[in-house]
Parts: C-alpha cells; structure tokens; sequence
C-alpha cells in the first residue's frame, strides 16, 4: 500500500504481501498472517500483532521484542551480552589441613630389630593424621598408625602438649604393625607439634624416659610433627556466583533454553522459526 491503513483488517490475508508496506502499519492486525512476508518491513510496527506469525521473519527485526522468546535462539549472539551471566554452583570447601614432619634423629633398628622392616615415610601421607579441630583453633585430635616398621616396636612413646604448660607422655609397649591411637593436642600459636619416638630395644627404664633421646641412638628413632590447628578452605570448580558485569564477547553458540526477559536490542539476523506469540 501506498501508506499505512486506517484501521485493522477485518481477517488475516489469504496469502503474503508481494513487498514491504512502505510504512508501518498504524495498528495490529486482528489476527496472523498466512505465512511470511517476502522482506522485512522498512520500519517497526507502531503495536504488537495480536496473534503470532506463522513462519520466520526473513530478516532482522528493527527494535526489541516486548516480551521473552518461547525457545532457545537459533545462533550464537552478534555481541556481547548485556547483564550479568549465572554459572553453576559454588563448589564447596575443601577443609584440609596438614601433617608436616620437621625433625628426624635417630640411627634407626640396629642390633634389637631388623633394619629392612622399616617403612618408608611418605610426607605427603604420614602415619600420623588430623582427623578433628575446634573451631577456634585451641585443640587438634590426631590419630597416629604404627606404619613406621614391619614387626613390633617394643615401646613407642608420644610428647605433645594436653593443655598450655601440660607435657603429656603417653607410652605404648609391644606395638604391632597397623596399630592404631587417637589423641588430642593443645595448640599453640595456630600448631600443635608431636614427638613420637621409637624404642626398638627392651628396657627397664621409667616410663617418663621414653619420651627423650636415649643414651645411644643405635635402636631409637625420633620424628616431630607440626600439625595445622586451623581448616584450611581450598576451591575447586567454577565461580562462586555469577560475574559481575555483561561478558565482553559474544556467546559460541545457542542458548539452551529461552530467555528470561525481553532483548535489549535488535537481533542480528531473521529467526529460525515462527514466534509462539506477539513480537
């Protein structure tokens, strides 16, 4: 048409217009089209269709929509969104804290034990594990595995602190392979720190003895652990909420579902498919 109608057709056209209309239409239709228009119109439509259209658009609309597409876009986006994006969950944390060996003395078994039945220490997974903490930081329960030598150690000995002057000795006799003990330390300064020493030898010797360097170090083994009182948080995985701003760079593909609002803009290209509702 030469210009724009004065009011709303009384039924849909019985097929497409040959053309774009010259202008925009200056009200809806009263229902949808029979199929699509052969190129996009020159200008916006001065109200929304009442009814949906019943193929796609051969071309880029000129202005927003006024509501939230039915399905996922078709395509990547032209550009850069402009809102904030969600990602998945936050991971949660990972309390881990650690078991540090910081002192050896000692010449191992000699003479009262075999010296090919010791047990390599592994640093990154001692026989001696943190396994609770008090949220403040003041205590740390350990569990300590006779992991350090195939066979018995005749007294295996414990030093650590059981409250701020308190030097607890805690003595254990005939000690076999994979035996086990839970203990609870007092921290100080953020560490509790625990001596353990190995007597491969039998002794007559007072039980307060054993937890210090015997005269010769033949059949006698110390190690001093530090231990972390406090959980230490580590994250892995993605973010832990949605970025802050709109991403710098179009997405790499379709979205996979649909919108939650209207678009900010024109789209760059015709779409894949009919509209479920008014544009």
């Amino acid at each position: 048409t030469s210009g724009p109608t004065s009011g709303p057709t009384s039924g849909p056209t019985s097929g497409p217009t040959s053309g774009p209309t010259s202008g925009p239409t200056s009200g809806p239709t009263s229902g949808p089209t029979s199929g699509p228009t052969s190129g996009p119109t020159s200008g916006p439509t001065s109200g929304p269709t009442s009814g949906p259209t019943s193929g796609p658009t051969s071309g880029p609309t000129s202005g927003p929509t006024s509501g939230p597409t039915s399905g996922p876009t078709s395509g990547p986006t032209s550009g850069p969104t402009t809102g904030p994006t969600t990602s998945s969950p936050p991971s949660p944390c990972i309390y881990r804290a650690e078991e540090n060996l910081v002192g050896e003395t000692g010449n191992g078994p000699e003479e009262c034990a075999n010296k090919d039945n010791m047990i390599d220490l592994d640093e990154d997974d001692l026989p001696i594990q943190i396994i609770d903490q008090t949220q403040d930081g003041d205590e740390v329960t350990f569990k300590i595995i006779q992991n350090f030598y195939n066979g018995i150690i005749k007294k295996l000995a414990l030093n650590y602190n059981q409250g701020p002057v308190d030097i607890a000795c805690e003595v254990n006799s005939d000690v076999t392979t994979e035996w086990s003990e839970t203990y609870t330390a007092v921290c100080i300064g953020g560490k509790a720190t625990v001596k353990i020493y190995l007597h491969f030898c039998e002794s007559d010797d007072p039980e307060c003895d054993y937890c210090a360097p015997p005269d010769s170090l033949d059949d006698y083994l110390a190690l001093s652990v530090e231990l972390d009182c406090y959980e230490i948080c580590e994250t892995e995985g993605p973010t832990t909420g949605p970025t802050s701003g709109p991403t710098s760079l179009p997405t790499s593909g379709p979205t996979s579902g649909p919108t939650s609002g209207p678009t900010s803009g024109p789209t760059s290209g015709p779409t894949s498919g009919p509209t479920s509702g008014p544009t």
